[in-house]
């Protein structure tokens, strides 16, 4: 018996080849489209969980409230907070401090190399997270001062293929030992570094690991004890800032984020310094409702097309009948040709999803691996979904058809065939309602990430190279400048402690009126006198620095700029001339101008308070503005001379608006994908469309060629044949719209500055899917239509 269901099944696919190829191939497609984004968000949700002790691991979170500030989550925490709370709680049993030590210069014998994701770490790193090992003990590898944990690929590079452990490299003025080799860092890894630098190696330096309370500058994991509350130790936490910091209590809160929630839900975290390639649960969320949206089009084209053509066969069902055919012998045949279908779509889905994902890892700089059979759980979730759409498909004709009588089907067409009608019409509808959505859906988000990437920030960046420097370079800082200007490539040179985009250290200050009580926690950065012209930056009240004053960088510091934000918060009409200083401060500065607002950070953040102020000894950035038309001579007279400088180091430099544009770099990438799986979900809808044509062009063949010999022409069929469909994609524009419309303001909420959604995005997004649409069914029609009238009516 199923042998003679699969050789039927066999010859129906054969017998309507382009049926067959149709359905197969667009759910083939749907299928690897819904693979490759579900790989994806598998490896979005995978972060992290590598450790064995994810579960118990958190990071320590600040929430600082400070006068003319909203509270800000901040990932960086005081130095003493780890070993207070491993000795006040019992249900800490380990800390881990964590901070990033880039562009680190390392020496070994004559080669030097230079490291740009060098972190210190606390003795207990390894020991808390499960990072794969190569060689060493990591149990007891950071113990000791002065030792260091490589990544494979770094040693390699260091060492070629000699034994790295026991090596000794030299930097930062002293001998380290590599004690352990560790695999490459996970890729689903928030935490990244090529080295570890033991903090043991700090203590009686310049930056001891124990800092001071109130100086925020490094990441805290704790590790709690095997099924302590995280919740309940929080609880502790108010009384803990009482013992410690009585006089900042106020100002600080505290609380626990779990590790595995580090990657997708620290959207509101700043200086979030150990969270590498953050991302967001939205873009989940958002990729896995495109996944569903691609699939469930394909089903929709299945089923449509499945029910399509198995109108055509009701006469076979009542010839079955006759001769003796049980209906569940019928449900059977159909289903499993159903089945049959989806199985075989299913295989080709395979090998397309083999070729999308390296594609799909340029689009998202990732690098996903395709092994179907290596998780059982995703093996077992794709066949379920097959077994499924087969079922679904399947069910409409096998119920409907089987349940005809013989008599009536034998003497004519089917009763009902109008209610398959409707079924495929409401499926088209919902078919295009899903591809309007995600049309206008990807037009938004372009929008959005063009309008980021454009917008005017307030400041020159184009043209700018920015180079760290170091303090010897510090020390000759204008000696340098006055080397660099001398070459008819550079235009201007100007230093700063940061670069823009970098998030600023924060201070407290003061000024005449404020409360004995107050604190105004403000972004602080130091620059030098050219920097506000050289970044065209511009004073709306007051001077700019000058070295014709020389209280401007005197110490402590006796000028300040400030933004228009701040005096707004202050409550000032005019700034200038007012008494500012550092909290602690015994002597007053005073305000000598306001700069126009501008946004020294990226566009996720809305601009903040700003203080200016000049201090030499505070510039670690150096920015250069090269002529267009000649940066290559640039860059090269930039390179010399800086290895006349500083001969044993390198050179690295960074031009702004591409570091600008590597923090837009996830948006951006998002947005591609979007836009690829759209446009991948209106080809899988066209095909169905272009099936139901076919389907349609051949069943009123016979009316078409009536029509032409009546004078109908070209034209005439093509109108005739189009607009049942093309009223059914309007239909579904006048539904998807208003549903694009709020799902749109609800994702912009999340942006700080934002596009207006107008009414010209969705003429475009409905203009285009019905032209998609005239298109795809215009060939079946004018095929149709230039047919010989003959031919249809010979047997008339």
């Amino acid at each position: 018996m199923f042998r003679n269901y699969l050789l039927v099944a066999i010859r129906n696919l054969l017998r309507n080849k382009g049926f067959s190829i149709i359905n197969i191939s667009g759910l083939a497609f749907g299928m690897a489209c819904f693979m490759t984004i579900l790989l994806y968000v598998q490896f979005e949700l995978s972060f992290d969980t590598f450790h064995e002790n994810a579960d118990r691991i958190f990071k320590l979170v600040e929430i600082q409230t400070f006068k003319g500030r909203s509270p800000e989550h901040v990932g960086v925490t005081q130095g003493p907070m780890g070993p207070a709370m491993l000795e006040d709680f019992p249900e800490v049993v380990a800390f881990v401090r964590f901070w990033n030590k880039n562009s680190l210069l390392v020496e070994f014998r004559d080669q030097k190399l230079r490291v740009d994701d060098a972190r210190y770490v606390d003795p207990a790193f390894l020991r808390v997270f499960s990072f794969p090992p190569i060689s060493g003990d990591i149990q007891t590898a950071l113990d000791e001062p002065g030792s260091v944990v490589l990544t494979v690929t770094l040693a390699r590079k260091i060492f070629g293929d000699e034994d790295p452990l026991g090596k000794i490299l030299h930097f930062e003025d002293r001998d380290h030992t590599v004690k352990a080799v560790l695999d490459n860092v996970p890729r689903n890894s928030s935490l990244r570094f090529e080295m570890l630098i033991s903090t043991q190696t700090l203590k009686g330096g310049d930056n001891p690991p124990g800092g001071n309370w109130g100086s925020n500058w490094l990441t805290t994991f704790l590790m709690l004890a095997e099924g302590a509350n995280y919740k309940a130790l929080e609880a502790k936490f108010p009384g803990f800032l009482q013992k410690y910091m009585a006089d900042s209590v106020d100002h600080y809160v505290l609380y626990l984020h779990p590790l595995k929630n580090v990657h997708l839900y620290s959207g509101q975290i700043n200086y979030d310094q150990a969270n590498w390639d953050r991302s967001d649960i939205t873009y989940v969320y958002l990729f896995s409702v495109v996944a569903v949206f691609v699939l469930l089009i394909a089903c929709i084209n299945f089923v449509n097309l499945s029910t399509a053509r198995s109108a055509g066969r009701a006469r076979e069902v009542g010839m079955r009948k006759v001769v003796g055919a049980h209906r569940v012998q019928l449900i059977r045949q159909f289903l499993g040709e159903s089945m049959l279908l989806s199985l075989v779509a299913l295989l080709f889905s395979f090998g397309l999803t083999e070729l999308s994902v390296p594609l799909f890892n340029s689009l998202s700089g990732l690098a996903l691996d395709f092994h179907i059979w290596s998780d059982p759980l995703f093996a077992l979730g794709i066949l379920s979904v097959t077994v499924f759409v087969g079922v679904l498909s399947g069910c409409y004709p096998a119920l409907y058809l089987s349940s005809m009588q013989p008599v009536w089907v034998l003497k004519g067409a089917p009763k009902g065939a109008s209610r398959g009608t409707l079924l495929r019409k409401g499926l088209v509808v919902v078919q295009f309602l899903i591809s309007v959505f995600l049309i206008i859906g990807t037009g938004l988000v372009v929008e959005q990430f063009r309008y980021m990437r454009n917008k005017n920030m307030g400041f020159q960046k184009d043209q700018v190279v920015t180079v760290w420097l170091n303090r010897n370079i510090q020390r000759n800082l204008e000696s340098l400048k006055s080397e660099l200007m001398q070459h008819p490539a550079i235009v201007d040179v100007a230093a700063s402690q940061r670069r823009f985009g970098q998030f600023l250290s924060e201070s407290i200050f003061t000024f005449e009126g404020a409360g004995s009580e107050d604190r105004w926690l403000i972004p602080k950065h130091p620059v030098g006198y050219d920097f506000m012209p050289f970044y065209g930056l511009e004073l709306v009240e007051g001077r700019n620095f000058s070295p014709e004053f020389p209280t401007d960088a005197a110490s402590p510091t006796r000028a300040f700029i400030l933004n228009e934000t701040l005096v707004k918060q202050m409550g000032w009409d005019s700034a200038v001339g007012r008494k500012f200083k550092f909290r602690g401060d015994e002597e007053w500065g005073t305000v000598i101008g306001v700069v126009k607002d501008f946004n020294y950070y990226s566009l996720h953040h809305k601009i903040e308070p700003l203080v200016v102020y000049c201090k030499p000894s505070h510039y670690w950035t150096l920015s250069v503005k090269i002529r267009p038309e000649q940066t290559a001579e640039a860059l090269a007279f930039l390179s010399v001379t800086w290895k006349r400088w500083r001969p044993n180091d390198t050179f690295s430099y960074e031009f702004l608006d591409a570091y600008f544009a590597r923090l837009y770099a996830s948006e951006e990438r998002s947005g591609r994908i979007f836009g690829v799986f759209a446009m991948l979900a209106i080809i899988i809808a066209c095909l169905g469309m272009f099936g139901l044509a076919s389907y349609t062009a051949e069943q009123r063949t016979k009316e078409i060629g009536i029509r032409k010999v009546l004078g109908a022409s070209v034209p005439n069929i093509l109108g005739l044949m189009s607009q049942e469909f093309i009223k059914l994609v309007v239909l579904a524009n006048l539904v998807a719209c208003p549903m694009v419309y709020v799902a749109g303001r609800h994702w912009l909420q999340d942006f700080a500055y934002r596009i207006d959604i107008e009414v010209g995005i969705f003429v475009v997004g409905g203009v285009l899917t019905v032209a998609i649409a005239l298109l795809t069914v215009s060939f079946q029609a004018v095929k149709a239509a230039r047919a010989d009238p003959v031919d249809a009516l010979r047997y008339e």
